[in-house]
């Protein structure tokens, strides 16, 4: 609590509503964790696939990535939360409808209608349709479970934030993951309790605590924390799959290796993962940091268009024979972020962006 409280900016009072800015390096680091959850993905696809069978090194790959992406992503929306409820909470309060709710339901109901109409040209394929399209409020499908998390810990944020203040508000956070490893929550819950910590971290330090803690310190402290996140990270594929013999590692699903990766022993791998990708963003720069920063800020489009994007492609190379699980992984990932933004511009054109819940 010290150490955040060192980094940690007060709540903020109500200023009148003012347009913020994008923060560059926030937009990279965005950009970046989205090439991650593409990248992830399509380790997780070969690896539930048959080709993958014969590729070991899929698993710890796919471990590394989860140990910090989506901690990185809770973080990231979580130190813009308090100035959004300082400017304006009914705006924050209306946004959860149409920036989370909305394209969750949209967009679980089309791409689960997807997979059920492809039938066994799927890894998992699905025989129940209405049942799990009328539970979508309490049963998320695929990549969703990201937007129904968001939304839980947005709107506890909404109802709590203020009246707690920083202190008791991060204590219920940190609360909360291990609780859901001690409870038998569902899922839904137990996705979002596991999330909660970083989430929870990033509404108390803002993001002038995130940049304070990662983005200005000297350029030699920002390089060191690579090398210090991948030891914790490769410390704990050492570690933590032993902790958790009820998955075993070397035949896992991608559904069980993320389990096993949110393991709670996990937070210091995660919190350096996402700090080194943090200061990397911060290092960045050029044409490189261009680009990271165009797929931060379509970065909502491409998490929820890309799984339709990799599992097409991977399901067509396979199709024609291709059973290179390198040049799978490539073309997988080259699909999975370049055929959202194509989409995104189609239907920017059109003005659509917005009723699709897609920015």
């Amino acid at each position: 609590m010290t150490a955040l409280a060192a980094i940690a900016p007060a709540p903020a009072p109500a200023p009148s509503p003012a347009p913020v800015s994008r923060i560059a390096w926030l937009d990279i680091a965005r950009g970046l964790g989205i090439v991650l959850v593409v990248i992830g993905h399509c380790l997780g696809g070969l690896i539930d696939s048959s080709v993958g069978d014969g590729a070991p090194w899929l698993r710890p790959v796919f471990f590394a990535i989860y140990t910090f992406h989506m901690p990185l992503f809770f973080v990231a929306a979580g130190v813009l939360v308090d100035r959004r409820l300082a400017r304006d909470p009914i705006a924050f309060r209306d946004s959860l409808w149409s920036s989370i709710a909305w394209p969750y339901f949209l967009w679980s109901f089309l791409q689960f209608s997807l997979i059920y109409a492809l039938g066994s040209a799927v890894n998992a394929p699905v025989d129940r349709y209405w049942p799990v399209i009328l539970a979508l409020p309490w049963k998320t499908v695929s990549q969703f479970w990201f937007l129904h998390a968001l939304f839980q810990l947005h709107l506890l944020a909404l109802l709590c934030w203020r009246r707690l203040g920083s202190a008791a508000f991060l204590l219920l956070m940190l609360s909360l993951k291990p609780l859901a490893a001690l409870l038998p929550l569902p899922d839904v819950l137990r996705l979002a309790a596991n999330q909660a910590p970083y989430y929870g971290i990033g509404v108390v330090i803002g993001t002038a605590g995130l940049a304070r803690a990662f983005v200005e310190r000297s350029v030699a402290v920002r390089l060191a924390l690579l090398p210090l996140a991948a030891v914790l990270v490769v410390t704990a594929l050492w570690v933590v799959p032993g902790l958790r013999p009820e998955i075993p590692f070397a035949s896992a699903r991608a559904a069980g290796l993320a389990n096993i990766a949110w393991s709670p022993v996990v937070l210091p791998a995660a919190f350096a993962g996402l700090g080194a990708v943090v200061a990397l963003a911060s290092l960045v720069g050029g044409r490189l940091a261009q680009i990271l920063g165009f797929l931060g800020r379509r970065s909502m489009a491409i998490f929820i268009l890309h799984i339709m994007a990799v599992a097409g492609t991977r399901i067509i190379a396979i199709k024609l024979g291709l059973a290179s699980v390198p040049l799978l992984l490539v073309l997988t990932a080259i699909a999975g972020l370049t055929a959202p933004l194509v989409a995104y511009a189609i239907f920017e054109r059109f003005g659509l962006v917005k009723r699709l819940g897609l920015g």
